[in-house]
């Protein structure tokens, strides 16, 4: 890595997580007494990890998976491209998915 370029991704993992929570009443109505979310752990060639979370659900975690791909070999600093990629690439099937907890 030179003192110009940015550190690529690694590896990445997602792992699903739930637990409970107290009812909640917001805009949208009250949710159950428990949570689903992904936490994804990003790591990168200069040994710096980051976690970051995401909604939960199959429908979402299935996609972060699938994005694994696009994300290895990616530069942190072009972290936004990426993002944007795999929401481009997921658009369609976001379309196809809704209604069943998309």
């Amino acid at each position: 890595m030179t003192t110009q370029s940015s550190p690529v991704i690694t590896d990445m993992k997602v792992i699903p997580v739930a637990g409970h929570d107290s009812m909640l009443l917001n805009i949208g109505g009250a949710h159950n007494a428990y949570f689903t979310r992904n936490i994804v752990v990003l790591t990168d060639n200069a040994g710096h990890t980051g976690i970051g979370e995401a909604p939960g659900g199959e429908v979402i975690y299935q996609t972060l998976v699938d994005a694994i791909p696009m994300v290895l070999g990616q530069e942190v600093a072009r972290l936004n491209k990426v993002v944007q990629q795999v929401h481009k690439g997921n658009q369609a099937a976001d379309f196809d998915t809704f209604g069943k907890g998309a």
